[in-house]
């Protein structure tokens, strides 16, 4: 049966959006090469990358997605969830699955982003990395 909730809508720079949107319609299937995570040396840390569109960077405690030009969008952690609205403001998010987002300012074909969607999605890269480096792993800097 259908449902209707209360929700809570986001506006973020249209850039920050752009790259949720693209993160979010981006493909699990192995053959993409943003599929592929890079340890960085001497770290937990992996790096997927789509090149030209975003990098998430994750580690066992943390998932951080970043335009491709290093700015942070949003940031996963225990009990914490942080979405940037603009380069230097940031947000906390306590309900994703009622909480959305879209532009700030109109964007040809804009539509809602569930942030649930969003951590869903990060936590299936994050399940990557355990099935590589277990969370129990407590070596973190120089273990190499």
């Amino acid at each position: 049966m259908p449902k209707v909730v209360f929700s809570k809508v986001l506006y973020v720079n249209s850039k920050f959006y752009s790259t949720l949107r693209s993160f979010l319609e981006s493909s699990l299937k192995d053959e993409y090469p943003w599929n592929t995570g890079i340890i960085l040396p001497m770290t937990h840390n992996a790096l997927f990358v789509k090149k030209g569109k975003w990098v998430l960077n994750i580690d066992h405690r943390s998932s951080v997605l970043f335009t491709y030009d290093w700015k942070q969008v949003i940031s996963v952690m225990p009990g914490a969830i942080y979405l940037s609205t603009t380069e230097s403001e940031y947000c906390e998010v306590e309900d994703t699955a009622t909480t959305f987002v879209l532009p700030k300012d109109p964007l040809p074909f804009a539509i809602p982003i569930n942030l649930g969607d969003i951590v869903s999605k990060i936590q299936e890269y994050k399940k990557a990395l355990r099935e590589v480096i277990p969370p129990d792993v407590s070596c973190y800097g120089k273990c190499w």
